[in-house]
């Protein structure tokens, strides 16, 4: 088994809020790191009165999403490194949601209640560090569209 620990980092008081994410960077080693799934998301807690952020927003349940792009048959010998064997086995890359793989043609679904305002944090961790469409489909299972979709920020 690996080894575990706690990290403790000074972020300044200053420092704006929003959702970020981690990875190593340890060099020769970032590719093979972050395509085998080291990676996820930091949320700096933001400062309402200071950034003025409305009540209704303050006041909404938030998900932390973590979307990733796991490239297992990519990584496997990078470097020289022999931690990851594919033996075939596995594809050359696939995707994962909080750490639950899935792949394009059974994509998850995420489900809220009616009549209801979330406040997704979503992070898309991929090591191709590529931009790639994130599609946000509300839809019921007839295909009839369900709620709205509001992008707040995003970097």
């Amino acid at each position: 088994g690996g080894e575990c620990g706690v990290y403790s980092y000074a972020i300044p008081s200053d420092h704006v809020g929003g959702t970020f994410w981690y990875h190593p960077h340890h060099h020769g080693s970032t590719y093979l790191q972050v395509g085998g799934g080291a990676a996820g998301a930091l949320i700096v807690e933001d400062d309402a009165k200071q950034e003025a952020i409305p009540v209704a927003v303050q006041a909404m349940q938030e998900r932390v999403l973590v979307v990733q792009k796991l490239h297992p048959g990519d990584v496997q010998g990078v470097g020289g490194d022999a931690v990851i064997r594919t033996g075939g086995g596995l594809p050359k890359s696939f995707y994962a949601l909080n750490g639950a793989v899935w792949s394009t043609s059974d994509a998850p679904q995420l489900v809220m209640p009616n009549n209801t305002w979330q406040r997704w944090r979503v992070v898309v961790a991929d090591a191709d560090a590529g931009v790639r469409p994130l599609a946000l489909e509300p839809r019921d299972k007839h295909g009839e569209q369900q709620c709205d979709v509001v992008i707040l920020a995003r970097d």
